[in-house]
């Protein structure tokens, strides 16, 4: 029944109240007005009273979950006085903060004095990215419903939305390592073969070419110690992510999952076959440039890169990653962005070969510049991998 209706029913009841104490004398007649001016002032003090008394909590079972995936959310709403109450309301916002999209729930149940009750919600986001979940509203009446108010004792949720698998089964052709151009820097973590770098000196296995022993060390320890070389590393791939605005237009939940998906394919695809990838994005401050050697490494930055909303400002993460100080040229360059068309500025000083993904439809196809989508995400892999 809404408030008003009630409201207009009891003010009824006041008028015929007073016209019953009017009419009619005696203490009846007086007590019956009476109380019926005191009850609504009992009931406001009551739920206010109450309120100060109820906590909403909400709780997430995982702060990872993958696009699509369902996932349980918990809503507890506790309520710490003796008096009962027969309707609470709450409205809850699941707010994807990168995609600048938002859903609600409803929940409304009655209250029990000191009594806590869960209610557990399924929820999915179609979109990749930060994801709030907190309570817009929570809103209690008293028992005639003549007055509401709002509870303001609650928390927030968060967790984040990561792309998709959208690479199993996929092999890059022109990633294999015995094709990679060897190059001047040296693996840092593991030794190798080439007799020109010296990578660490060990004692003695029974397993180690005794061509190797280091006999200067083993003759002043008096232990046989073995030289290990250095490994040349390979030519690196790079996944670029331009996470700029075109023309400050906003980026939609739909380009933002197939920026996404599309890098987390190809790390997976390149992680899967061992190749060496360094993964780089733009942001506010800088160019952000990690070596992702395993897919916990990846499963960080992507959570990394979707915990800010795209860049309002026109900072090319191109032109940062072509006048950032390169050891050497990337083997093959990834650049995958929102833009409609490539800068001026664009060269191939940072890689041998490049491609650039873009997120708008209306770019042109070339041989080097692919548009991609949701739906064309799929085909695009397949095709770049059997290229």
């Amino acid at each position: 029944m809404p408030m008003w209706y009630t409201k207009l029913i009891y003010i009824v009841l006041l008028f015929i109240g007073l016209l019953f104490s009017i009419l009619y004398d005696g203490i009846f007649s007086m007590l019956l007005f009476l109380i019926l001016l005191l009850l609504p002032v009992t009931q406001f003090c009551l739920v206010h009273y109450i309120r100060r008394k109820i906590s909403v909590t909400l709780q997430v079972k995982q702060t990872e979950i993958g696009r699509g995936n369902a996932q349980p959310l918990y809503c507890t709403l506790q309520n710490k006085s003796r008096l009962p109450l027969n309707y609470c309301h709450t409205t809850l916002v699941l707010h994807n903060e990168t995609a600048g999209e938002a859903e609600q729930l409803e929940l409304q149940l009655p209250l029990q004095g000191k009594f806590s009750a869960t209610v557990s919600f399924q929820f999915s986001s179609q979109h990749c990215g930060n994801l709030q979940i907190r309570v817009k509203s929570c809103r209690i009446m008293d028992y005639l419903h003549l007055f509401s108010c709002l509870v303001r004792n609650h928390t927030t949720a968060n967790c984040v939305v990561v792309p998709a698998e959208q690479a199993d089964g996929l092999t890059m052709q022109t990633a294999n390592r015995t094709e990679q151009e060897e190059s001047v820097i040296y693996d840092p973590n593991r030794p190798g073969d080439d007799n020109t770098e010296l990578f660490s000196i060990r004692e003695f296995q029974n397993t180690d070419n005794p061509k190797r022993i280091h006999w200067k060390r083993s003759s002043r320890e008096e232990n046989l110690f073995v030289k290990e070389y250095s490994r040349p590393m390979e030519k690196q791939f790079c996944i670029l992510l331009d996470r700029s605005q075109p023309n400050k237009q906003p980026v939609t939940g739909s380009q933002i999952d197939a920026q996404m998906e599309c890098t987390h394919a190809l790390s997976c695809i390149l992680l899967r076959q061992q190749v060496p990838l360094v993964l780089a994005w733009n942001t506010k401050e800088a160019l952000q440039i990690q070596l992702i050697s395993t897919m916990a490494q990846l499963q960080q930055c992507m959570i990394q890169i979707l915990e800010e909303p795209p860049l309002s400002e026109p900072v090319s993460a191109l032109q940062q990653l072509q006048e950032s100080d390169l050891p050497i040229p990337y083997a093959m360059l990834f650049h995958i962005a929102h833009m409609e068309h490539l800068p001026e500025t664009a060269d191939s000083r940072c890689a041998s070969k490049q491609l650039h993904l873009l997120t708008n439809l209306q770019v042109q196809k070339q041989d080097t510049v692919l548009p991609i989508s949701m739906e064309t995400l799929p085909a695009v892999l397949t095709a770049i991998c059997n290229a």
